[in-house]
């Protein structure tokens, strides 16, 4: 009987544990919630909200668990508006001692997970940040300052940022980190003094600066234990490995911060030497499994970094990479790739951030009997660079795809030949110094041949022959085919490295060539492959097309016979200047119906929508051939019927043209200066005379040999 009543007391205590563990997150809820608000806004220049606040005792039993959803903390000015973090769950594990000292005293946290953040880093062209949000003590009144004393303690023994995201961006320097899939996870005591901290973080890492790409998705992995001497704030590596894709690196040293600065040294190799390991920095999708690939030679990375990082400073640093006389057959490919030889430094060996340099010593490789060779030392990277280049060689441009894995979408033809020395600084390009840059040597391919879904015919170029000078580059050869046109011109370019280094204007004046230019050759084609017999090709017409805002160019055209549409324009000669988004023809001519046009005016594609105006000037223009030909007097065709001769007329016109460069006949405007000349008049047609008054009102059906009149077009 005692027992059986001890049951059921024992029984009551248990229902009445479990009703308080249930009961206690609404009651301490509010608390926790006025609590962390309280804390947060208190020390921090940015608005921050979140979600709702949930308190379990039953999730890591004994102890309490804290989860905070959907955190977003947004910044004030200079960056009003900007995200600087937004997180799923935040999730800290604490016992109940702890949990009852909430708003009264410090509290000790003794595990936390942060899950699904993303934290927007940024800083402005006058290198303001986003992320320096903390309050400065002067900032703080005492209340806030005697709550900021109430603060959080971590001392933890487990932590974890999982599912993250880490956003950087310099506006100043132009660079653009992003680091998604972020997942870091560390434990160790952190409360005693010294404690080794077994960490595991992986990541994809990618990196932009100044629109060049030197990064996109690298797989980064780190395996370390790191002994923290918490009173000396000394980190020091134990054992550690480093992947970056699929390259293994092993380092050892310590850093350790001071008030003013932190202290660096360490040092790093790769711990084989297999050439293997220079594939496996190349990112997967580019280099297939590396497994069944066979090399020779060798690969190295070894270097160090020793000194004080601080504003002013960066540490003494040398990066090798070594390689000599390697190779390398993929499995599934017919060609090795022979005579790889490597000599890279990347180094600074003063502490100053404007004299780091990239010193590629060699460059080599040889694919058959083709060798090409690259050297290139870049002083000051970090502030005017100063750039010294050699290429010289010799590439079979088929053999790419034959021994390595590039997934190109069109194979490649020719045989590029490069002997090209260069010497330039970045400024003297800006500011188009010529004096200052030295460039010599020649470009040249032959038997090129491009094809893409994205253009009707193969491009065909048998030969093409660019020679390289300090202010200009000269093409002195270019010859080249598609379907039935043909097209040769010789010219120059000016402004190269400005236009690839610098987004400047592409400079450029040339002399162009042809005996047959075909338009729809040179259309986008919208065919389906699914038929692959049709011979029939159709061209785009979704996004007009757009002159390119990079190019200044001037064209000297001379064309035998070009063909548009349904039009056989023979002779045509002119000038055509590419400037501003604006193609404008100048002294245009051409013989077309029996008669002669004369061209004049502009094409626009800067607008959404585009635009030209022509004067046009045509003399004895066959009638009944132009009436049928051109699409502006296609519903006067019955004209045509009636009257035979010659016309003679000055056209000034614009309006819209269709993502055809066709016109698009409803915004026409303009005026005329119209000459008829009849031979006669088809009785049987007399009717459709009476169509003319209502077309066309320059034409005087008064007068029959000589029909004019001035006008305005609407």
């Amino acid at each position: 009987m005692k027992i059986k009543k001890a049951l059921k007391i024992t029984g009551i205590i248990v229902l009445l544990l479990v009703a308080i563990l249930v009961a206690a997150p609404f009651l301490f809820k509010s608390n926790i919630e006025d609590y962390i608000k309280n804390q947060i806004n208190s020390s921090v220049n940015a608005d921050v909200d979140f979600a709702e606040v949930d308190l379990s005792f039953f999730k890591n039993f004994p102890n309490a668990s804290v989860t905070v959803s959907e955190i977003k903390i947004t910044n004030r000015e200079p960056f009003l508006g900007d995200t600087l973090l937004l997180a799923k769950e935040v999730n800290a594990k604490m016992s109940l001692k702890e949990l009852t000292k909430i708003g009264k005293d410090v509290v000790t946290i003794d595990a936390f997970t942060i899950k699904e953040a993303y934290l927007n880093l940024m800083v402005n062209e006058a290198g303001i940040t986003n992320y320096d949000i903390a309050k400065k003590e002067k900032e703080l009144d005492d209340k806030q300052k005697k709550t900021s004393e109430n603060n959080l303690q971590l001392d933890v023994s487990e932590y974890g940022i999982l599912n993250s995201k880490i956003y950087y961006t310099d506006e100043g320097s132009k660079t653009k980190l992003q680091i998604i899939d972020f997942n870091h996870v560390g434990s160790g005591d952190l409360a005693n003094d010294i404690v080794d901290l077994d960490t595991e973080t992986s990541m994809l890492v990618s990196l932009d600066q100044k629109n060049t790409n030197y990064l996109t998705n690298y797989n980064v992995t780190l395996d370390a234990i790191v002994n923290v001497d918490n009173k000396q704030q000394k980190y020091t590596f134990k054992e550690n490995k480093l992947l970056v894709n699929r390259l293994e690196l092993v380092f050892d040293g310590f850093l350790q911060n001071f008030q003013d600065r932190q202290e660096v040294d360490l040092n790093f190799k790769t711990p084989s030497t297999s050439f293997k390991n220079f594939i496996a920095l190349i990112p997967s999708a580019y280099s297939n499994n590396i497994e069944n690939v066979d090399t020779e030679g060798n690969f190295e990375i070894k270097g160090f970094a020793k000194g004080a990082l601080s504003e002013t400073t960066i540490p003494n640093f040398v990066i090798d990479v070594v390689s000599n006389n390697a190779s390398v057959k993929y499995p599934d490919l017919p060609k090795r790739i022979k005579g790889i030889n490597l000599r890279t430094t990347l180094a600074n060996i003063t502490g100053n951030t404007e004299d780091t340099y990239l010193d590629i010593n060699k460059l080599s490789f040889r694919i058959d009997q083709d060798v090409f060779n690259a050297s290139s030392t870049i002083k000051q990277l970090t502030g005017n660079p100063l750039v010294d280049a050699k290429l010289d060689g010799v590439l079979n441009l088929a053999n790419i795809s034959k021994a390595y894995p590039v997934k190109l979408e069109n194979e490649l033809q020719g045989i590029l030949k490069a002997n090209l020395n260069t010497r330039f600084d970045m400024e003297s390009v800006k500011k188009q110094q010529y004096q200052n840059i030295y460039n010599q040597g020649n470009f040249s391919i032959k038997g090129f041949v491009y094809s893409s879904k994205d253009i009707v015919n193969p491009i065909n170029v048998s030969k093409a022959l660019v020679n390289f000078g300090n202010r200009r580059i000269s093409l002195e050869e270019f010859k080249a085919t598609t379907g039935k046109s043909d097209l040769s011109a010789t010219g120059t370019i000016d402004n190269l490295l400005g236009f690839l280094f610098n987004s400047q204007e592409l400079k450029g004046d040339f002399k162009v060539d042809s005996n047959m230019f075909v338009m729809d050759d040179f259309m986008v084609d919208n065919a389906n492959d699914t038929d692959a017999s049709a011979t029939t090709k159709t061209t785009k017409t979704g996004e007009a097309l757009k002159i390119p805002s990079f190019l200044n160019t001037s064209i000297q055209a001379n064309v035998k016979t070009v063909i548009y549409d349904n039009l056989e324009l023979n002779n045509v000669n002119g000038n055509l200047l590419i400037q501003d988004e604006t193609a404008t023809l100048k002294n245009m001519s051409t013989n077309v119906f029996d008669g002669t046009l004369a061209i004049n005016g502009k094409v626009s594609t800067k607008n959404d929508k585009n635009t030209f105006a022509m004067d046009l000037g045509i003399d004895k223009f066959d009638i009944s051939k132009s009436f049928n030909g051109l699409e502006l007097f296609q519903s006067l065709s019955p004209v045509a019927k009636a009257l035979q001769g010659k016309l003679n007329t000055r056209l000034k016109l614009m309006g819209n043209l269709d993502n055809e460069f066709g016109p698009e006949l409803n915004t026409l405007t303009g005026t005329a200066l119209a000459e008829v000349l009849t031979a006669k008049v088809s009785p049987k047609q007399a009717k459709a005379l009476a169509l003319l008054d209502s077309k066309l009102d320059f034409i005087d059906l008064n007068k029959k040999d000589k029909i004019y009149k001035d006008s305005k077009i609407e």
